[in-house]
């Protein structure tokens, strides 16, 4: 998942507009973002300082950090699945549908 979106650039613009004196409300969905620390294209601390900044605008959003995993995620078809299904839990959790 890219550390930066159009939410981030959204929370920029919406503090921009609230300090011109404009009232504007965003609404952000839930986030689950994942980083690397072995990451060579992305440092983990990037994707770290992007939801630091969502939850201080009160958006619900966590980091996963992978130990292991390079820009591409993890490497072996199992390590890809356990990320595959840690990621579709989360999505079934937000929408209510858990044990």
């Amino acid at each position: 998942m890219p550390c930066r979106s159009r939410s981030s650039d959204a929370v920029e613009k919406s503090g921009q507009s609230a300090r011109q004196g404009h009232n504007v409300a965003v609404r952000y969905p839930r986030i689950f973002a994942t980083t690397s620390l072995n990451d060579t294209r992305v440092l983990y601390v990037e994707p770290l300082k992007w939801v630091a900044r969502l939850q201080s605008q009160g958006v619900d959003a966590i980091v996963r950090v992978e130990v292991e995993a390079g820009h591409g995620g993890t490497s072996g078809r199992y390590k890809q699945w356990q990320e595959v299904s840690d990621e579709n839990a989360w999505c079934l959790n937000v929408m209510g549908i858990n044990h």
